[in-house]
């Protein structure tokens, strides 16, 4: 007898739906089939690494998240997370060096650009008078 084939891409979908609802349980039962499954991704893993902080189960989250770094090593919110646990573990000094590894990680910042009329044309006259900045 064959055992049922699981749709997994649904599943993660209920986990991730889980986890926005704030049903950290559900979402890490759910997460962790598709964590455990040969279609396991760094969304799932993460989810998964999410779920089982929000449960304080953090030698749990611990290993999603190093999964996570293991398949993106750069992956910003993993690398901020991993940090977060150090540091509710009392591990100042690694979580502070993940903080800085994210740090570097993070994309720069960029200034506020003015907004640019459709097409691209030069703001008119009276469009300038309306814009203090103008």
């Amino acid at each position: 007898m064959q055992s049922p084939t699981i749709d997994i891409r649904a599943v993660a979908a209920s986990g991730f739906a889980a986890l926005r609802k704030g049903d950290a349980q559900a979402a890490r039962t759910l997460l962790q089939q598709v964590a455990s499954s040969p279609h396991a991704d760094v969304a799932a893993w993460f989810g998964l690494a999410v779920a089982c902080a929000q449960l304080n189960d953090d030698a749990a989250a611990g290993s999603a998240v190093d999964q996570v770094l293991a398949l993106e090593p750069r992956n910003l919110r993993a690398l901020v997370l991993k940090g977060d646990l150090l540091a509710k573990a009392g591990d100042a000094r690694n979580a502070s060096s993940f903080y800085r590894l994210a740090i570097r990680t993070a994309p720069p910042a960029h200034a506020p650009t003015k907004a640019v009329p459709q097409g691209g044309e030069a703001p008119t006259k009276a469009e300038s008078k309306l814009d203090p900045e103008g």
